[in-house]
């Protein structure tokens, strides 16, 4: 399956940028990978760096032992969390870091994602946001019973706690992995941090990635966006897209 792709990251106006994202092509298969590091717990930049770092080493070693996808994120994302545990118990003093992580991974034309936290992924088809993950946070759970509106979720005040990260507690957080998804022509897979999805609407994304002619740009226009929709406190802006050429 040929594949264009384009990711970005802007700082915001921060002091330091702890997103990290990631594509790597494989034979028959790609892997996205967007992670946020938490900004309340020390090097979150770290803890990003890691957890991607586990998610490269996991892609690779599906050559010498191919596993289904929803396998490949079972062992990938624990080892991923094992391995940001690991970093903060090896620093002096210990420290505890975390991270929020978001992967696609695309085998022939079949599509799964997986994701811990409020970083998400979208499948864009025919110009409709036909699928996405649930933030795994308290407004996130609201939503998704009804209990919220869209709108009343971009100002709830505990919008931005997630319920569960990589790192920080020792137990291995719950992995939503998505059903697989066979891809299409023209269909775009976009992975995000909050930094983006929190400032603008699926529409507004939904129509720049759509109507691109060059995905760069596109994802260029919609991190400026929203960073100045956030101004003067904006996040860190993350996002990688993959737009199926044939």
């Amino acid at each position: 399956m040929d594949l264009d792709s384009a990711q970005i990251s802007l700082i915001g106006h921060r002091q330091d940028n702890q997103d990290r994202a990631e594509v790597l092509f494989g034979d028959d298969s790609q892997l996205a990978i967007v992670a946020d590091g938490m900004g309340g717990h020390a090097r979150g930049d770290l803890a990003a760096e890691t957890a991607v770092a586990s998610l490269i080493n996991s892609f690779r070693a599906l050559r010498q032992n191919p596993l289904p996808s929803d396998e490949f994120f079972k062992r990938a994302i624990s080892a991923a969390h094992e391995d940001v545990l690991a970093l903060g118990a090896g620093m002096r003093p210990e420290i505890r870091p975390g991270t929020i992580i978001v992967s696609a991974l695309i085998n022939g034309n079949e599509l799964r994602w997986a994701h811990i936290g409020d970083s998400r992924a979208y499948l864009l088809r025919d110009e409709r946001v036909i699928a996405r993950t649930q933030d795994q946070s308290m407004v996130g759970s609201l939503l998704a019973a009804g209990e919220i509106t869209q709108a009343q979720a971009l100002i709830h005040p505990e919008r931005h706690m997630v319920q569960y990260c990589l790192g920080v507690d020792e137990e291995t957080p719950p992995i939503p992995i998505s059903d697989a998804i066979k891809l299409k022509k023209g269909d775009i897979v976009l992975l995000c941090t909050d930094g983006l999805w929190s400032q603008l609407g699926e529409a507004y994304i939904m129509e720049k990635l759509s109507n691109a002619d060059d995905l760069q740009t596109a994802l260029q226009i919609l991190a400026e966006d929203a960073v100045r929709g956030g101004y003067p406190q904006s996040d860190n802006v993350t996002a990688v897209a993959l737009r199926v050429v044939d």
